[in-house]
């Protein structure tokens, strides 16, 4: 998933809790201006979403995530070729 696809949940259109959304923890917040670029992590997953300035996430704190699921494209690790 690309970070313009990962947003704070306080910001989010379509949320449903256990589908498209989780809780992670804020490693790093790049504020640039018109965007927060935050690296996240989920237990061993890391990943990067791409936040609206207004959001008020801050680095060490946990935040819900939402994933826009229509953009997710998965791969077979062994292989390398797209599931879908």
């Amino acid at each position: 998933i690309r970070p313009e696809d990962v947003y704070d949940a306080l910001f989010a259109q379509v949320k449903v809790p256990g589908e498209n959304m989780v809780r992670a923890r804020v490693d790093i917040v790049e504020n640039l201006g018109g965007e927060k670029v935050v690296h996240l992590r989920v237990g061993g997953l890391s990943f990067v979403g791409k936040f609206s300035a207004e959001s008020k996430v801050r680095e060490g704190e946990e935040v819900d995530v939402v994933f826009d699921m229509k953009k997710i494209h998965t791969f077979d690790k062994k292989t390398k070729k797209a599931i879908f």
